[in-house]
């Protein structure tokens, strides 16, 4: 599993060792580009619920005064989601746990093989955490500063043909997608009434209003015939990624059957999905190692900023679509000689937000971050994130 992030400085990530169940990770102090060491011992050093092995990852990041922290989420040998609060030692590049905590108490069981897939909404919204439970159903928990960690309840009972979530937000409406089928993917998307619309992709449904509370057996395909199919789809992907760009367009990234990197994507947040064309730089989209493989997201929307992280020839390789452009996609470097002090400022605005429309009104300069993790994660963070993730933590110790 990999999950990636963005941050003002720059992309980070982390990724689960198959062999050893060890989390490795980006350097956390490199900026603009990640530093991926060969080391395979430099992992995150657990101190009380370490994953288990095979676990899904997602995560979010933010700069804390000078250095950068993250929160991640995993399944433990429990099968409890648990979060772990991150902070990054800047001198050595290396992330130390302060702390890992049980967020799913309370709530439907979680099934032992589920993607899980996590979005920070803001300083009063706070986390939601989606996973598939042991029925498959679509669940919610969640976390704000006002309160400790909840059920938030059903997102989906459409059923799913693999555990990959994916999830992205913009502006408070979230978007969620797993795999459907050998021919569909399943799309849930927030509602201004807090209940969630289900549809499905490039198939419609029957019931056109379904909702969270449509049983699934009245969500069923329509016979109308869908204006493309999914390339190399067979619905067994084991990982989805997802992102939101500043105009609002969503995109739904996977590896398919070819092991080739696929699209699809809708405009300017409407319901009409489309394949968009494929790169005109052959090298943009590297093949990846394996069928319906791993992928990582790191993405912006308020600067539409998007990194995708996947293995290709045995070399964790980051494409670059910032602004829509596809660029030669770049093996990452093991060591960086030349990365600059968390306190110089920022010279490079493909790795900067800017942008004051992302729906928070209360962003600091240091922590206008939209990051899409985990398989998939849309993270905003917020302003005095130092102060509101101090808060958090001290709640969860509680």
């Amino acid at each position: 599993s990999i999950a990636g992030w963005w941050n003002t400085r720059g992309p980070s990530f982390i990724m689960q060792d198959d062999e050893t169940g060890e989390i490795r990770y980006s350097l956390c102090n490199t900026n603009h580009t990640p530093i991926f060491p060969d080391d395979r011992t430099l992992t995150i050093p657990f101190t009380s619920n370490p994953p288990k092995n095979k676990t899904s990852l997602s995560a979010a990041g933010w700069m804390e005064g000078s250095t950068t922290a993250a929160s991640i989420f995993y399944l433990n040998e429990h099968d409890d989601i648990i979060n772990a609060v991150l902070q990054c030692d800047w001198n050595t590049g290396k992330w130390q746990s302060t702390g890992e905590y049980v967020t799913s108490g309370g709530s439907p069981r979680v099934s032992p093989t589920t993607g899980i897939s996590a979005v920070l909404l803001g300083s009063s919204d706070g986390y939601r955490v989606l996973y598939n439970d042991l029925t498959g159903t679509l669940q919610q928990i969640g976390y704000t500063s006002a309160t400790t960690w909840g059920y938030y309840g059903v997102v989906s009972q459409d059923k799913a043909s693999s555990q990959a979530i994916a999830t992205t937000f913009y502006n408070l409406n979230v978007s969620v997608v797993r795999p459907r089928d050998d021919e569909n993917l399943g799309i849930s998307q927030l509602n201004s009434n807090h209940s969630w619309h289900i549809s499905s992709v490039p198939e419609g449904l029957t019931r056109t209003g379904a909702t969270n509370a449509t049983d699934a057996t009245d969500l069923t395909l329509s016979s109308s015939t869908p204006n493309f199919t999914l390339p190399s789809w067979n619905g067994n992907a084991s990982a989805l990624a997802m992102s939101t760009d500043r105009d609002g367009t969503r995109s739904i990234f996977y590896i398919g059957t070819d092991r080739n990197l696929h699209q699809i994507s809708n405009i300017n947040g409407s319901s009409t999905w489309t394949l968009p064309d494929a790169p005109s730089d052959s090298n943009a989209w590297l093949e990846a190692d394996t069928a319906g493989g791993e992928i990582g997201i790191a993405s912006d929307f308020g600067s539409s900023i998007l990194r995708l992280y996947y293995f290709s020839d045995g070399r964790m390789i980051e494409v670059n679509g910032d602004n829509g452009r596809w660029q030669s996609a770049t093996v990452l470097a093991p060591s960086n000689s030349s990365q600059i002090s968390a306190n110089s400022s920022d010279s490079n605005t493909a790795g900067n937000s800017t942008s004051t429309d992302d729906g928070s009104e209360d962003l600091s300069s240091g922590a206008k971050a939209g990051i899409s993790v985990g398989v998939v994660l849309g993270v905003l963070a917020i302003g005095g994130m130092a102060f509101a993730f101090w808060f958090l933590r001290m709640r969860q110790k509680k």
